[in-house]
């Protein structure tokens, strides 16, 4: 049976609440990007959006173009050139919420070339900051789970929301 609640709809009726660090999983074609361009950075909140591609990043770019929304849009890679010399979080603390969308790729693509600034955005995206929400989304997790078993603890900021068809048969889905 295919499902029929997209993810927002389920996060709103299961009143989750972000916390400082979340971890939403969720399938492809569940609404991830549709939630956090329409209810998770609205208002006046101020959200840095990180993706895995710039075929992905322009794609945001286009969608919230006439929109009235406050949210940059970078790749993993360009944030971790920001925030790799840094030594205070002012960049990071500017925003509500950072959005870290397709999370596994960051770390599938810094396993891939070791590549620094990769590593420096994971460093930054697993941390835990006293003004800013981190919110990551996943369709899928083995890539963090890893990252979790090798090192332990890398995880220890982040409450996990499964949101898999497993766990939500109603929610909708690519198939």
């Amino acid at each position: 049976m295919q499902g029929t609640k997209y993810l927002g709809e389920i996060i709103k009726e299961e009143g989750v609440e972000l916390g400082s660090n979340t971890l939403i999983i969720a399938p492809t074609g569940s609404g991830k990007t549709h939630y956090i361009l329409n209810d998770l950075c609205k208002d006046d909140k101020k959200c840095l959006y990180i993706c895995d591609t710039n075929n992905l990043k322009y794609s945001v770019n286009y969608e919230i173009a006439n929109k009235k929304h406050n949210i940059v849009v970078l790749n993993y890679h360009q944030f971790g050139k920001i925030v790799s010399g840094l030594v205070d979080n002012d960049y990071i603390e500017q925003f509500d919420y950072i959005i870290g969308d397709e999370a596994h790729n960051l770390i599938n693509f810094q396993n891939i070339d070791n590549n620094g600034y990769l590593m420096a955005s994971r460093m930054k995206l697993f941390d835990k900051y006293e003004h800013c929400k981190i919110v990551l989304f996943t369709a899928t997790p083995d890539a963090i789970n890893k990252l979790a078993n090798k090192h332990q603890g890398i995880d220890k900021n982040f409450e996990c929301y499964d949101f898999s068809p497993y766990n939500y048969p109603e929610i909708k889905r690519y198939t």
